[in-house]
């Protein structure tokens, strides 16, 4: 019912995969992002693809590349095969 999310200042989800990637070798335009909160809009803005699912917030939604379906209905495992396992 409540959600407490604690980071140091300057650090979110956007900042966090810039530097996975960063580490790997990836480039941004290589990423792909999920995710349904706002807490997620700026790694969904961040990565080279980003994806909202059905349920995502507005906030999420807004900057989202691609709207996938709910969570419920398997967005993620839609968009993992639209986006990345089709040749």
């Amino acid at each position: 019912r409540f959600f407490l999310e604690g980071l140091p200042l300057g650090v979110d989800k956007a900042t966090a995969l810039a530097w996975v990637a960063g580490r790997l070798g990836i480039s941004r335009e290589e990423t792909m992002a999920a995710g349904d909160s706002g807490n997620d809009a700026g790694m969904i803005a961040w990565a080279g693809l980003g994806i909202a699912m059905g349920n995502a917030s507005p906030e999420a939604k807004s900057v989202a590349d691609y709207v996938a379906p709910t969570v419920e209905d398997d967005g993620l495992a839609e968009a993992i095969e639209r986006f990345c396992l089709r040749s």
